[in-house]
Formats: C-alpha cells, sequence, structure tokens
C-alpha cells in the first residue's frame, strides 16, 4: 500500500513539472506542438506513459496511476509573451533529460519560471526610447521626442498594471492604443 501512495504521488509530481514546463513554454512564446512534445519528453525519461494536449490558452496532460485511475492537471495560460531565454534553457534542459532526477529537474525549472530578462529600469528606458525614436522618424522635433518619450513610459506602466490585472493581450492594446490616440489630440 505504502509503495502504491509513493507511485501515486511520484506519478503527480512527474506530471506537474511536465505541465510547468510546458506552460513556461507556451507562456513564452512557444508553439503548441513543441510544448507537447517537451511534456512528452518529460513524461517518458521518468517512465510515466501520459498523454497532452495544448492549446494557446490550455495546457492538459493525463496519466494513469498503478490502480488504473487517471490522473490530470490543467494549467490555464491567461498571457503570452516572447522570452526566447526561457525556451532555450528549457530546450538545453530536454536534450539532456537523462541526467535529471525529478528533484534536480524541478529546481531548475522553478529557477527558469522565476527569472526576469530585463530589470525595471532597463525596460523603462526601452520603452521611452522605442516611442521616442518614432518622432523623429516621422520628423518630429526634440519637444516632440520628448512627449513620445514620456508617453511611452506611461504605456509601460499602463502595461505593467494591466498584467497584474490579468486582462488579455487584445485588451491591453487597445486600453494602450485608446492612450496613445489621447495623448496625439491634445498634444
Amino acid at each position: 500500500m505504502r509503495e502504491t501512495m509513493q507511485y501515486d504521488n511520484f506519478v503527480m509530481k512527474v506530471l506537474s513539472t511536465a505541465n510547468t514546463i510546458g506552460k513556461i513554454l507556451l507562456t513564452s512564446g512557444g508553439e503548441t506542438y513543441r510544448v507537447e512534445k517537451a511534456i512528452s519528453i518529460i513524461c517518458k525519461r521518468f517512465d510515466l506513459k501520459a498523454e497532452t494536449f495544448v492549446t494557446m490558452t490550455c495546457v492538459l496532460t493525463s496519466a494513469k496511476k498503478r490502480d488504473g485511475e487517471t490522473i490530470t492537471e490543467v494549467n490555464r495560460i491567461y498571457t503570452v509573451s516572447n522570452n526566447l531565454d526561457k525556451i532555450d534553457k528549457i530546450h538545453k534542459i530536454l536534450l539532456n533529460i537523462h541526467k535529471y532526477e525529478l528533484e534536480d529537474l524541478e529546481k531548475e525549472i522553478k529557477k527558469i519560471q522565476i527569472q526576469t530578462v530585463y530589470k525595471k529600469n532597463t525596460l523603462l528606458i526601452s520603452y521611452f526610447f522605442s516611442a521616442a525614436f518614432f518622432a523623429i522618424l516621422f520628423g518630429g522635433k526634440f519637444k516632440d521626442f520628448l512627449v513620445a518619450g514620456f508617453g511611452g513610459i506611461i504605456i509601460f506602466y499602463m502595461t505593467k498594471f494591466a498584467n497584474k490585472l490579468k486582462l488579455n493581450n487584445f485588451f491591453i492594446n487597445t486600453l494602450v492604443d485608446s492612450y496613445i490616440t489621447i495623448l496625439s489630440f491634445c498634444y
């Protein structure tokens, strides 16, 4: 009985780890078929026969316990970005998956999950100059450069706030575009 419980816990940990990897890949911009393949590789490494189904908004993986009962884990995806660094790190793990025990894999995934690529100040400067140089590109003067840069900073904070509210990207873009339109009319 105890051995069965340990195996069932192991199955749940593998399933959870595989789904977490899938969620990281999908939220970082990975394609659905690659996410399914990554989950399958993880499960196969730990001798777990699992079925997975991935859409742009959901990662679903099922496996059987020893008693035949099916365990399913579902992770909902709310936001998607383009973080190629996370995809690359997970890809390197998958290439060397035979070297990982489950505990080591969980630790590596936690590190990847919480990493930030750029610091807040770097992003602020990037938003400022991205917006500001468009003013120059379209024939604006230095004053236009500054106003557009200030608008870029406000867009940064609006996007950050909207992401905390877990709004979808379409709504965030609509909100930011509305702000830009109002700013251009006021200026």
